[in-house]
């Protein structure tokens, strides 16, 4: 028998699946600055959570690239700031 390789779904394509059975999640927004952030979050309304998106990387909040409790948008923009630091090489 074929051996048969275990992946891991993305996170995007993990919540694309399980809302085809009914799982609700919270609006989330993709950007790709902290300008794009702030406005981000004063659309949604705080506090935010933010988060580095990247089906390469699993296991964000152990790795430190998850922001909880996000109050404002001075905070967001340095939490944004700081987790797309930790992208660059």
């Amino acid at each position: 028998m074929p051996e048969s390789k275990q992946t891991m779904l993305s996170e995007a394509k993990s919540k694309q699946f399980l809302s085809n059975y009914g799982v609700l999640f919270t609006t989330e927004i993709e950007v790709f600055s902290a300008d794009d952030a702030v406005s981000a979050a004063d659309e949604i309304g705080y506090p935010v959570a933010i988060k580095i998106c990247a089906d390469a990387i699993s296991h964000k909040s152990e790795r430190g690239m998850v922001k909880l409790n996000v109050r404002s948008s001075t905070e967001v923009r340095d939490a944004s700031t700081t987790l797309l630091g930790q992208l660059k090489p």
